[in-house]
């Protein structure tokens, strides 16, 4: 009887974690840091893009400069490799023998994390429509040893959560000033409704000899609400730029679900408890956030020097290089205003990126990693087709 309820939990834990494998694999989910803003050129510059965005990525980062047709198709991850790992846990729990108890060792104490973002949008004229992705996975599996049955047994519990919040955003960008060769000023707005889903779920032992039962806890949320950003972009001379950006400036993102825990007997038989209401705002949408920046284009260099300052408290700064037109070379680094906050910078502060922009499509990709390990942390691609 004891085990059978160890495998009770060990079937559900493996359901849990497949189904958080699972979704990584395909749209990605998470509750730690966030994925990183979509784009492949706005990444490799390190984010330095409020006073450089245009066409259709535009809509993200600043809908003051929202022109042009054409359309724009941006995705990328963090912590790429934990991606790979999550799948190999679902993989190792879909094909596991209960009588094997190293089968998930290699899993234990290592908890994975992989946020994904996406961004498709099209954009014509001043208008621009799209539909974007934050999405976050997380597992955990942890192992200890219990006596079960008389008899000293590896156990393993755990944790999954999945997060994917889906923006569909539309906004506009118009000409305010237009001074030919001297000043341009240009603003814009766009809305979005947020929708989304999101889950946590826990299982563990209770064990109090020589009764071992489970208890296993599902928390399920969906998300509503809106947004509205807000943008203005001036070329204040031929060769310098400036732009800001307030994002969620007005609207209300709110999660509301269930969470309920089932007790197991020492049978395996589950007995719900009863379910409690949860209601709570997003706490990156629930308020606005805010940047602002400055880009310089020298004459003949072909070159882009930009620096951007976030409401986080973060300095951007990156650069592009086109020395042919065709070609493009990027770098960004990201640097802490307040140093005390610099060991919990979750980020890949090192960026680099490449584009080749050909007659109807520019193919854009980047990369981040962390100064300290020298790990490849972020990939970031993105496509943008002229038509």
């Amino acid at each position: 009887m004891r085990f059978r309820a160890r495998l009770s939990l060990r079937t559900r834990i493996a359901v849990l974690a497949v189904s958080v494998a699972l979704l990584a694999g395909q749209a990605g989910v998470a509750a730690q840091a966030p994925p990183p803003p979509p784009g492949a050129r706005a990444y490799g510059m390190g984010g330095a893009f409020v006073a450089v965005a245009e066409g259709p990525a535009a809509l993200h980062w600043n809908p003051a400069t929202l022109g042009g047709t054409g359309l724009g198709l941006a995705f990328g991850g963090e912590d790429i490799q934990q991606i790979a790992e999550l799948y190999a846990l679902g993989q190792a729990l879909r094909d596991w023998d209960p009588a094997d108890e190293s089968a998930l060792d290699r899993f234990a104490g290592r908890p994975l994390h992989a946020p994904l973002s996406g961004l498709a949008a099209i954009g014509r004229g001043g208008l621009g429509i799209g539909i974007g992705m934050e999405a976050t996975a997380d597992a955990n599996i942890t192992s200890r040893t219990a006596n079960l049955g008389g008899e000293e047994r590896t156990v393993y519990e755990g944790s999954a959560a999945y997060r994917l919040l889906v923006p569909i955003r539309a906004g506009y960008g118009l000409e305010l000033v237009d001074v030919p060769s001297v000043a341009r000023l240009r603003a814009g707005a766009s809305i979005a409704y947020y929708t989304g889903a999101a889950g946590t779920y826990w299982g563990e032992y209770d064990y109090n000899p020589p009764a071992v039962t489970y208890k296993r806890t599902v928390r399920e949320l969906r998300a509503s609400g809106y947004g509205v950003d807000v943008g203005l972009h001036a070329r204040i001379s031929p060769w310098v730029a400036v732009g800001a950006a307030a994002y969620d400036a007005v609207g209300q993102v709110t999660w509301s679900g269930t969470q309920t825990e089932y007790q197991a007997d020492e049978s395996g038989t589950e007995h719900p408890g009863q379910a409690k209401s949860i209601k709570e705002p997003d706490a990156r949408h629930d308020q606005p956030s805010y940047r602002a920046g400055v880009a310089v284009t020298p004459p003949l260099l072909g070159l882009t020097v930009a620096a951007d300052v976030d409401s986080d408290s973060l300095l951007h700064v990156g650069a592009e290089w086109k020395p042919l037109g065709l070609v493009a070379v990027r770098a960004g680094y990201i640097q802490p205003l307040d140093a005390g906050s610099a060991p919990n910078l979750e980020i890949a502060d090192l960026r680099a990126g490449v584009g080749v922009a050909l007659p109807a499509v520019a193919l854009d990709a980047a990369v981040g990693v962390e100064s300290d390990t020298w790990r490849v942390k972020d990939v970031m691609l993105e496509a943008t087709l002229g038509f």
